[in-house]
């Protein structure tokens, strides 16, 4: 090796290891470099972009703690639409049962006359018919319940009951026309604007308890009679009985009534006989009164004292002699009447009037009345 070359002062070392170390320093700040700016190039443009969209603030403190907070509501509220779902699929499944289970009952109730609780309820609270009458309905739990409380006055033939209408019909078709007389009867009482109101029942009710000894005692007379209660009687006896009284009057005074028209006709050809001199009276009301009793007393009344009867036709009768018969007809509620005063007599000690008579009734007959409105009416039965 060359002498001149490896002779290096101490200074010319100095010197060189300065300018290798400073190269070194070059290379590595130039590889930095390159590094440095292949980083910048992929992250300047997402750094870019995240500088361009709004940034939300810091959150704050209290912030913080209600996101903290908020997990569980938010997992409940995930979790409820299908709890809801749930509770809608149980909501429908109970209502197709309660269909299904209603629709089971009518046709039961139709079809197979089922009559227990549920159907009971299920025709209460859907209205079901029985039927109808001129257009009207004959409700199915008015039918089902006369069924239960009326078969025992039914079958014992109780008056108020039992009628001439459905004597010969069987217990479910006895508690059917029943039905439908009292909804002909309603709807006769509304055309004559003489509907019965609950009050006027009242007042009936009323009448009946004062003739016992408290409403106890009425109580057990009509359970033992009728096998009903206070409430049950009146709703359901005396209702039929009052309204079918009522409109017997009213058509006896009807004149577009040929019913009515036909029995006063009838009253004043036998009135006609009455007058005529010699006439056997008695026989006579034997063979033309409608009163059952009379038929076979000769129409005798009995003895009648003053204020016993209707005030106009008192005053007509107590005025005539004995023997004579009353030249005009007495019409009533029931019909027609013919009188005859038979004797008079007058009590000593306070002077009132009494007197004997014998009468003939030519009656206008509900029942009758009734039927000619049946045979007439469209009545569709269901049950």
């Amino acid at each position: 090796m060359d002498e001149k070359k490896n002779n290096l002062t101490p200074e010319r070392k100095a010197k060189l290891k300065s300018d290798v170390l400073a190269e070194l320093d070059n290379q590595v700040a130039k590889s930095a470099k390159k590094v440095i700016s292949k980083i910048v190039k992929k992250v300047a443009p997402i750094a870019t972009a995240r500088l361009a969209s709004p940034q939300p603030d810091k959150p704050s403190v209290k912030q913080m703690r209600y996101a903290r907070h908020s997990v569980l509501p938010e997992s409940k509220a995930k979790a409820s639409p299908s709890k809801l779902l749930l509770a809608v699929r149980i909501i429908l499944m109970i209502l197709i049962l309660f269909i299904l289970t209603t629709a089971i009952s009518i046709f039961g109730i139709y079809k197979l006359g089922w009559e227990n609780g549920f159907n009971y309820y299920v025709a209460k609270t859907l209205y079901l018919p029985a039927g109808t009458v001129a257009g009207e309905k004959i409700k199915a739990v008015d039918y089902f319940y006369d069924k239960k409380i009326l078969t025992t006055a039914l079958t014992a033939g109780r008056e108020g009951v039992e009628n001439t209408l459905w004597e010969n019909l069987g217990l479910e078709d006895k508690i059917f026309n029943r039905l439908a007389i009292l909804k002909l009867m309603e709807i006769e009482l509304k055309g004559y604007n003489q509907p019965l109101t609950n009050s006027e029942l009242n007042e009936k009710m009323a009448e009946i308890v004062s003739q016992f000894d408290s409403d106890s005692a009425t109580e057990e007379t009509t359970r033992q009679l009728y096998s009903l209660s206070l409430n049950q009687f009146k709703n359901k006896v005396l209702r039929f009985v009052v309204m079918k009284d009522r409109l017997q009057g009213l058509i006896v005074h009807d004149n577009n009534i040929i019913m009515s028209r036909d029995a006063k006709a009838r009253a004043e050809e036998i009135l006609t006989l009455a007058l005529q001199p010699n006439v056997d009276f008695a026989t006579l009301a034997g063979q033309y009164t409608e009163d059952e009793a009379g038929i076979y007393t000769g129409g005798d009344t009995g003895w009648i004292n003053q204020g016993e009867l209707d005030e106009q036709i008192e005053e007509a009768l107590f005025a005539l002699s004995d023997g004579v018969v009353y030249d005009q007809l007495i019409v009533n509620d029931l019909g027609y009447h013919i009188f005859k005063v038979e004797q008079k007599l007058t009590d000593p000690n306070d002077g009132r009037e009494s007197i004997r008579a014998r009468h003939i009734l030519i009656s206008v007959d509900i029942d009758e009345y009734l039927r000619e409105l049946l045979t007439n009416t469209v009545i569709v039965k269901y049950l």
